[in-house]
C-alpha cells in the first residue's frame, strides 16, 4: 500500500505510510501505531522501542531478519496519540490481509492495544503476558518494550 485517505486525521499528520515487513523466521510482532522514527523511515520498530524489541528478541537468538513487523494502523497519529477505534477499524483489513499473506507461525502482540485489536475489546481484565492462539497460531502478548528496561543476560 502506497497511498490511503481513509483516515483524514492520520493522513494529515503522517509523512508516509509505514510498510509491514515479512520475516525469514515466521514470527510477526504487531505494534499499536508507528512513531516519529517509523514515520520518517517508512519501516516499523526502528525507534528506541524497536531497538529494545530487537534486543529482547536477540536474547532468545532471534535476529531482526527473523521477525516481521506490523502495526494495527499504518500511519503515525499526530503527537503519537493512540489511534481511535474508527482508525483501527479502517486499517485492520490491511493487517488481516498481511497476516494471510505472511502466514506467521507465531504472532507477538506488542502492548495492550494490539492485543485488544487482535482479540477484541473484551480483554480489559486479561493479562497481556498470557499465551493464546490466533487462528490456530501461537500468540504471545507482551508489554510494550518502551515500558521495559533491556537487561543484558
Amino acid at each position: 500500500m502506497t497511498d490511503c485517505s481513509l483516515c483524514p486525521a492520520l493522513c494529515a499528520s503522517r509523512r508516509q505510510i509505514v510498510q509491514f515487513t515479512s520475516s525469514t523466521g515466521g514470527i510477526l510482532a504487531i505494534g499499536e501505531a508507528p512513531g516519529r522514527e517509523e514515520d520518517l523511515a517508512g519501516e516499523g520498530f526502528v525507534g528506541s522501542a524497536g531497538q529494545k524489541l530487537d534486543a529482547l528478541f536477540l536474547e532468545h537468538g532471534i535476529t531482526r531478519e527473523q521477525y516481521g513487523r506490523a502495526n494495527v494502523v499504518k500511519c503515525r497519529p499526530e503527537g503519537n496519540r493512540r489511534p481511535v477505534r474508527a482508525e483501527i477499524d479502517r486499517c485492520l483489513p490491511n493487517l488481516a490481509e498481511f497476516l494471510l499473506e505472511m502466514s506467521p507461525r507465531v504472532i507477538v502482540a506488542v502492548g495492550a492495544w494490539p492485543t485488544k485489536a487482535l482479540y477484541g475489546p473484551g480483554l480489559l481484565n486479561v493479562r497481556i503476558t498470557e499465551s493464546r492462539a490466533s487462528n490456530g497460531r501461537p500468540s504471545l502478548d507482551s508489554a510494550h518494550p518502551a515500558l521495559r528496561e533491556v537487561v543484558s543476560p
